[in-house]
């Protein structure tokens, strides 16, 4: 009898050694759900609606098309800016001294909007943004990423991966285009983020290039293979 019990005890022992590490290791995986799926701390700059866009988008073709909607609402937004404060000072130059304070004072409100560098500022973390996930998705290894909905692995559908990649290559390369336009336009103060803005969309569009040339080899030797 004393034998018995001590099996039966030896028993729920590892019955609950066994529990503990099943509960471990379930709580592990959940995490690394979360952190392999891109679900992380986003930018303080994103609207709702752009979070909850980028919390869906976990393939990756969904999410570089949403990145560049994102990118082009900021390059729109920058441009605009910029349109204006030209206006402004264009404007402005027609006015003598006293004019030009009353035009101050009458559009005291309007000196609260977000300035063009401001917008670039939002433009560079956008670019962070791309740059990141480009690092998160790579096209030359099989992705380490599960959906956070159903629990089933994330595959990279290349064909559609290197298109969107196209896509956003022609946004960046507009912004670009349009840096070297106004650059000599600028004040100081605002060719400095311009030139850095154009440097980085250089160096990223040219990692994105190589990317898309993998990507369209790799789509044709699964189009071959099938």
């Amino acid at each position: 009898m004393r034998n018995n019990r001590f099996i039966f005890h030896n028993w729920s022992f590892f019955q609950t050694r066994w529990l503990s590490l099943w509960l471990g290791t379930t709580f592990f995986f959940f995490v690394s759900l979360t952190n392999f799926a891109g679900i992380y701390q986003f930018p303080e700059y994103l609207t709702e609606s752009e979070v909850m866009r980028l919390r869906k988008a976990q393939k990756p073709y969904k999410r570089m098309a949403v990145l560049n909607r994102i990118f082009k609402s900021r390059m729109k937004s920058a441009v605009k800016s910029q349109k204006k404060d030209l206006g402004l000072k264009n404007k402005n130059e027609v006015f003598n001294r006293t004019a030009t304070v009353d035009w101050e004072g009458r559009n005291k409100n309007n000196s609260q909007r977000k300035s063009f560098v401001l917008w670039m500022q939002e433009v560079i973390l956008c670019l962070e943004e791309i740059e990141t996930n480009l690092d998160g998705f790579p096209v030359n290894q099989a992705l380490n990423s599960w959906d956070v909905d159903t629990g089933l692995p994330i595959y990279m559908d290349y064909k559609r991966y290197g298109n969107s990649l196209k896509k956003l290559l022609n946004s960046l390369n507009e912004m670009n285009s349009w840096l070297n336009e106004i650059h000599n336009e600028l004040p100081v103060s605002e060719k400095k983020v311009c030139s850095e803005t154009s440097e980085f969309l250089t160096d990223l569009t040219r990692h994105i290039h190589g990317i898309i040339e993998v990507a369209l080899r790799k789509s044709k030797l699964k189009k071959n293979r099938n």
